[in-house]
């Protein structure tokens, strides 16, 4: 039985699944790491705009370089579509963050049939806030902002301006909320008109590969595994 137990353990450990220099896992992206590389991006999809960094869809496949003391990260319009039901062309989003304080800002655009386009211009510094006006996310950054509105559109008396505060990126969770408005722009005498954008909230990892056996534990490893197997076959033939 100990003959056994070890070559299970000796074939798990350099299977192809459990090896340590294959086994990837996801970590915070290292904002400091130069390197241009692939990278991972999750979109909060709290179904409350005022809930921040707790639940998040699944990754999209972004791409991430730093220069200069900013490091860009660019998500390409198959990702963007991916985040965005957008029926249009949309442009990839191109995010610049700080390296000093990791502050940050966003920016994008696309177009649809109509037509209707919009523009996107987020920041973790910016003062930004929703009112529900007809179940749509009014962009405010004040209740004064409302108020003054309902003066002259009925549709925004009682609506309460909720302000959404931004966060700059945190090296330990890989967690970013950046806010501000969508501007749209139509052939309707409303537009342009301003929606608070629920595409700044954010968490940006990267695969992280645990450091591969050393040498002298993988020649440790191959001598159990070889030992174990040949005492398995002499208990066959003996039996």
């Amino acid at each position: 039985m100990v003959a056994v137990g070890l070559l299970l353990v000796g074939l798990f450990l350099v299977s192809p699944i459990a090896r340590a220099d294959t086994q990837a896992l996801n970590q915070a992206l290292n904002l400091l790491d130069p390197s241009t590389r692939e990278v991972f991006v999750e979109l909060e999809i709290s179904s409350d705009r005022s809930v921040v960094g707790q639940s998040y869809g699944p990754p999209v496949s972004a791409l991430y370089s730093a220069s200069g003391g900013i490091g860009t990260l660019v998500i390409p319009v198959e990702s963007h579509e991916e985040l965005r039901p957008f029926v249009g062309e949309l442009q990839p989003v191109v995010i610049e963050i700080d390296l000093g304080d990791f502050s940050a800002v966003s920016s994008t655009s696309g177009l649809a049939p109509g037509p209707i386009a919009f523009s996107q211009d987020l920041g973790t510094e910016t003062l930004a806030g929703y009112a529900l006006v007809e179940l749509q996310p009014v962009f405010c950054t004040s209740q004064q902002e409302i108020d003054d509105e309902c003066l002259i559109n009925p549709l925004y008396c009682g609506a309460t301006c909720v302000l959404v505060p931004g966060a700059p990126y945190d090296p330990n969770t890989g967690k970013i909320n950046m806010v501000g408005a969508e501007t749209i722009f139509c052939q309707f005498s409303a537009c342009p008109y301003d929606l608070f954008s629920e595409f700044g909230d954010m968490r940006f990892t990267e695969p992280q590969t645990v450091p591969a056996l050393p040498p002298a534990a993988l020649a440790l490893l191959s001598l159990l595994i070889m030992l174990s197997a040949g005492h398995l076959i002499r208990i066959s033939q003996n039996g």
